[in-house]
């Protein structure tokens, strides 16, 4: 299984790459991000999210669920964007993770 390390300056900017979906919905929440490898639909990889301001680290598997290349604007090579859906067991630490970043925002503003 891949590992994968997914690094963020905060949880606003772990927001930013979420898709969640509608609330009470059977879906699983997915992260996107961008690799410079090949990953296969539907392959297993191990996520693990850093969130810099807040110290804390989370591993997670999720199922890559989309793909695409696109372009690196430093050296012209392919990298892939990826969305990748949390699994069954790590869903709803997903979600947990989400709402608890929501909660601080709201708190903070």
């Amino acid at each position: 299984m891949r590992r994968i390390i997914c690094n963020f300056e905060d949880g606003a900017e772990l927001l930013n790459h979420l898709e969640r979906p509608v609330f009470h919905s059977n879906h699983p929440p997915k992260l996107k991000f961008l690799a410079n490898f090949a990953l296969s639909i539907g392959e297993v990889v191990r996520i693990t999210l850093i969130i810099e301001a807040t110290g804390e680290r989370h591993d997670l598997h999720l199922r890559v669920c989309e793909r695409r290349p696109t372009m690196a604007y430093v050296n012209r090579d392919t990298r892939w964007s990826y969305c990748a859906a949390a699994t069954d067991g790590d869903a709803p630490w997903l979600v947990m993770l989400a709402q608890k970043f929501d909660t601080a925002q709201r708190l903070s503003a």
